[in-house]
């Protein structure tokens, strides 16, 4: 005994099957009231696309369509937006490490006077800034800015994925 499925059902329909698997689905629809139904939706199906009138195109259809069809795929314009703001929260915050060290730096430095050379005052910069870039990547601050970072890389990630997947989906229509 076969196994009745809409794919048989639509074969049925469309005279595709052998006598013998004809016999059977006859046998089934007069056995089984689940075949019976299903076979009833699918006849209506089958008969309301009969009815359906197919449509004509030009000869050229194909090549009409194609002139119409953009040659360069643009990027959406919300996706330029979200790498610009992306690429600018890291700037950011790359400036503001910046400026807290060279505060550090400044606010460290006694006043000058007009006898130091400027050996001493490179050897204090360097000395400073060291020490200040030690103090800013050590222990806890250093955990806060690895997060940061990680946060920002995880929610580009997301959207980028996000806006590839529109993108595939727009190609496929």
């Amino acid at each position: 005994m076969m196994n009745i499925t809409d794919e048989i059902l639509n074969k049925y329909f469309d005279g595709e099957l052998s006598k013998q698997e004809t016999a059977e689905v006859n046998s089934a629809l007069s056995t089984s009231e689940e075949i019976r139904k299903r076979y009833n939706a699918l006849r209506l199906v089958h008969e309301q696309l009969s009815k359906i009138e197919m449509e004509n195109v030009s000869a050229d259809f194909t090549a009409k369509l194609m002139r119409r069809l953009p040659h360069k795929i643009k990027v959406p314009r919300q996706q330029k937006y979200f790498f610009a703001a992306i690429s600018f929260v890291i700037i950011i915050i790359c400036l503001g490490i910046v400026g807290y060290v060279t505060a550090a730096i400044v606010s460290s430095f006694p006043a000058q006077t007009s006898s130091s050379n400027f050996i001493d005052s490179f050897n204090n910069f360097s000395s400073v800034f060291v020490s200040e870039m030690e103090r800013l990547f050590k222990g806890r601050s250093l955990s806060i800015i690895g997060s940061v970072f990680s946060f920002g890389i995880l929610i580009s990630g997301y959207f980028f994925f996000e806006y590839q997947k529109k993108a595939k989906a727009n190609l496929s229509r």
